[in-house]
């Protein structure tokens, strides 16, 4: 069966008279159900090493993750040393900072005082280096301030305990009022069911009036009596105390009203409409005395407009009666009094005129503010 020919006649025929005829016999026909079952065999060893290298894979790098966890907590369990302080990131052990008379030993790796000159010594205090008379100085001054931390230690102690004390003092406060404001309600509640079968009030003495809360005669609220009287415990009125009135002169009435302030009126004119009127002034500062008096000033007034501070506004004592008019005539005044040409810009006029008439260069500030002036009509 393993690669051999075969016959149906005898074995002593030629290779090649067998294989004319067609006898070749090929072993796999025979062996295929064979050759199946040892493919599922392979496919399933192939497949279980499959799973278990996923599974080993799986399982390295679960113990990685464990390890690197365990080597963590080691690294946080491990406690620093004094001069050592534990980096929130990293999560490592780092050397502290050290102080401004301080320097690191590079053997030991600890902060250490640096050597003082000759002149001066390590106080006990600072730990710095000081002149050797000031070290009494320099330890009373800690000395006051450590009283002072001490003392304002204890004003806070004392002040937390008296918040402390009055957080208290409110919360019994709040429940006796709950209380108070429950025994109200049910007081209420059996005085409103008592009310129908109630006795009606006597009545109350003419001095007297009822309470509407209460319920109760109460007196009535009397004026003060003067100082020669009293008030009668029984008729509740004003008795002499002697028994008789007072010889002289009654008291005069001392009146409790402030002085009136004087009142003057101005004459104004109104923005919008441009039309007079007379303004109330108090405290005597203005021009007219009457209301009457400034009428009839205002109405013989007839305003318009003039030129003030580098524009055209309006006036009482007004030149020009429209906008337009004192605008021209401000513009002919400027250019004719700072000699510009007709063909010359007004910046090259101001240019050359402010040149001439700043007071730095020797000019007159007064003129140069009439310059200015000029300049912000234009410019506006």
């Amino acid at each position: 069966m393993s690669g051999k020919y075969y016959s149906s006649e005898d074995d002593s025929e030629d290779f090649s008279d067998n294989f004319s005829l067609g006898n070749y016999i090929n072993p796999k026909n025979f062996s295929s159900k064979k050759s199946k079952r040892t493919s599922r065999k392979k496919s399933r060893r192939t497949s279980r090493k499959k799973s278990r290298r996923t599974s080993r894979k799986k399982s390295r790098r679960t113990s990685r993750k464990k390890s690197r966890k365990t080597s963590r907590r080691r690294r946080s369990s491990k406690p620093c040393k004094s001069y050592q302080h534990r980096d929130p990131v990293t999560h490592r052990c780092k050397n502290k900072p050290c102080k401004s008379y301080q320097r690191r030993d590079p053997i030991t790796h600890r902060c250490k005082n640096k050597p003082c000159k000759q002149d001066k010594h390590r106080d006990s205090v600072s730990k710095r280096c000081v002149k050797k008379n000031s070290s009494r100085k320099t330890s009373r001054k800690k000395s006051r301030k450590t009283s002072r931390r001490r003392r304002s230690r204890r004003t806070s102690r004392k002040k937390s305990r008296r918040t402390s004390r009055r957080r208290r003092s409110r919360r019994t406060s709040r429940k006796k009022s709950r209380k108070t404001s429950r025994r109200r309600r049910s007081r209420r509640t059996s005085r409103r069911r008592r009310s129908s079968t109630r006795k009606p009030y006597k009545p109350c003495k003419s001095h007297q009036y009822r309470d509407p809360v209460t319920h109760r005669c109460r007196n009535k609220s009397y004026k003060p009596c003067k100082s020669h009287q009293y008030r009668d415990h029984v008729t509740h009125r004003c008795r002499n105390k002697s028994g008789r009135k007072t010889p002289g002169k009654k008291p005069k009435k001392t009146s409790d009203k402030k002085p009136k302030s004087k009142v003057t009126y101005n004459c104004l004119t109104n923005k919008t409409t441009r039309q007079p009127y007379c303004q109330r002034i108090t405290g005597g500062t203005g021009k007219y005395k009457t209301l009457q008096d400034c009428l009839a000033v205002c109405k013989r007034v007839t305003g318009g407009y003039d030129y003030n501070g580098g524009a055209c506004q309006w006036n009482i004592n007004g030149k020009y009666k429209t906008l337009d008019e004192c605008k021209k005539e401000t513009d002919k005044n400027c250019k004719s009094k700072y000699g510009c040409s007709d063909s010359e810009t007004w910046k090259k006029c101001y240019r050359r005129n402010s040149l001439r008439l700043h007071p730095d260069k020797g000019g007159d500030p007064e003129k140069f503010k009439e310059l200015v002036n000029c300049n912000d009509f234009f410019t506006k």
